[in-house]
């Protein structure tokens, strides 16, 4: 079963954006470098069980890089999306409760997939996370994660926030294709709309919701076509 688990805010400047999002009244946490040598994160954590990555290129990486031809699909979206997006929302990503088995049945559902790729994160303490990961090649659609191994859970304390911020509850993807990516995100999730109608489809998950809307609504940061509620204070 999928979830709601996370949101990429793509930042320039890791250690200032930590400053930055702690001035406005969050608590955050170091999250580490990443496997890639490319990407490092901060993590938000909230109440609700979902979480703001704070994610960045490694400061021996810059906008204009390039990825080797043979980058794995999902790197290609992953570290792509980093170097030519804007500061801002970037991405999402749901959570496979039931790890690869929920691949498996996606990919019965006939969704075009890339392959799961292990990722690694090396965090500050020197413990090391290892997760799989992957993605629907429609950009609408977001990227999916397995469960960390070992299996780890935030410091209660990171929870709290001192701007009252609880969690994000949904997803809002702005699309061209209204019916199209409806249909891609039925495949995705084995379900239907809960609400459906001629601008808008919404899909309850056991935990959060995701709003497809038919409009081409871009927004001034990161990727342009994505929104969250609720709206949460930035910097």
């Amino acid at each position: 079963m999928l979830t709601l688990d996370h949101i990429v805010f793509l930042v320039n400047d890791l250690e200032k954006s930590i400053k930055d999002f702690e001035q406005v009244g969050y608590t955050v946490s170091k999250g580490g470098k990443h496997d890639n040598g490319m990407t490092e994160n901060a993590l938000i954590h909230f109440e609700n069980g979902t979480f703001l990555e704070l994610l960045a290129l490694q400061k021996t990486q810059n906008k204009q890089g390039n990825l080797p031809e043979n980058a794995p699909d999902f790197q290609k979206r992953f570290v792509g999306r980093a170097m030519t997006s804007q500061e801002g929302i970037i991405d999402f990503c749901l959570l496979a409760n039931n790890g690869l088995a929920d691949y498996e049945a996606i990919k019965l559902r006939n969704l075009p997939l890339t392959m799961p790729l292990e990722m690694k994160r090396f965090r500050p303490e020197g413990s090391v996370l290892s997760w799989h990961i992957f993605t629907p090649f429609e950009p609408e659609l977001p990227f999916v994660m397995t469960p960390y191994q070992p299996a780890t859970t935030p410091n209660p304390a990171y929870l709290h926030h001192a701007n009252d911020t609880s969690g994000i509850e949904k997803v809002k993807i702005y699309v061209a294709d209204f019916e199209v990516i409806v249909k891609k995100y039925e495949l995705l999730l084995g379900t239907s709309p809960s609400q459906k109608n001629s601008t808008t489809a919404i899909f309850e998950l056991q935990k959060g919701k995701i709003e497809i809307i038919n409009g081409h609504q871009l927004a001034r940061t990161g990727i342009g076509f994505l929104e969250i509620e609720p709206t949460i204070p930035l910097p």
